[in-house]
């Protein structure tokens, strides 16, 4: 959980250097960190949190968000990277305390999502 902040950090920030549009950096950031957690998963052979209700795509999204908001008022990289990850850690944490999840995804009255 610690390392999720991290993954749409370098992507994101790595397309949006090359000078692609805002919208496809969050989401190349969010894209990595649903992959990257949709590997580690199936490697430790676990059921993928992307298959769950938890909350962190919503999280890298947020963060991948402040990120781009923070570059555009002139805030330095290292600051805005740290920004990001308290961010994005901060929202995971709070969807853990507070228990906030995705909602269900019901497809003609059965949960695709327990």
């Amino acid at each position: 959980m610690i390392n999720k902040p991290f993954l749409p950090i370098e992507d994101g920030f790595f397309n949006y250097k090359q000078g692609t549009s805002p919208f496809v950096a969050v989401m190349m950031g969010v894209w990595t960190a649903i992959l990257g957690g949709l590997l580690r998963d199936i490697i430790c052979n676990e059921i993928p949190m992307v298959l769950q209700r938890e909350i962190y795509i919503s999280a890298s999204v947020v963060g991948s968000m402040s990120y781009l908001a923070l570059q555009y008022l002139g805030v330095g990289k290292t600051i805005n990277e740290i920004c990001m990850l308290i961010i994005i850690f901060s929202v995971r944490m709070a969807a853990l305390r507070y228990n906030w999840l995705a909602p269900k995804i019901c497809l003609n009255g059965a949960a695709l999502v327990k």
